[in-house]
C-alpha cells in the first residue's frame, strides 16, 4: 500500500512538470522498493522523459496518470 502511495505523489509531481522534484522524491521515496516493484519503479521513472502531459506520453505509461488512481488507494486505506 505505501509503495502505491508513493508512486502516485510521484505521478503527481510529473503532472505539474517538477521533474527536479520527482527526481529527488524517487530517490528518496522509491529507491527503497526497487528489490520488490524495479518494473513499476522503472515505468513511473520513464515520465521523467516525457513530463506532465498524459496526452503526449506513449500508451505504456498513461495508466499512471488515471484519475482512478487515487479512488483505488482511498478504498485500499479504508
Amino acid at each position: 500500500l505505501e509503495f502505491h502511495l508513493r508512486i502516485q505523489d510521484f505521478v503527481e509531481l510529473i503532472r505539474k512538470n517538477d521533474s527536479s522534484g520527482a527526481l529527488s522524491y524517487a530517490k528518496k521515496h522509491l529507491a527503497p522498493f526497487t528489490a520488490t516493484h524495479l518494473n513499476e519503479v522503472q515505468q513511473a521513472l520513464g515520465l521523467l522523459v516525457f513530463g506532465g502531459s498524459p496526452h503526449l506520453t506513449p500508451a505504456r505509461y498513461q495508466s499512471l496518470f488515471r484519475s482512478e488512481k487515487w479512488q483505488n488507494l482511498v478504498v485500499s486505506f479504508k
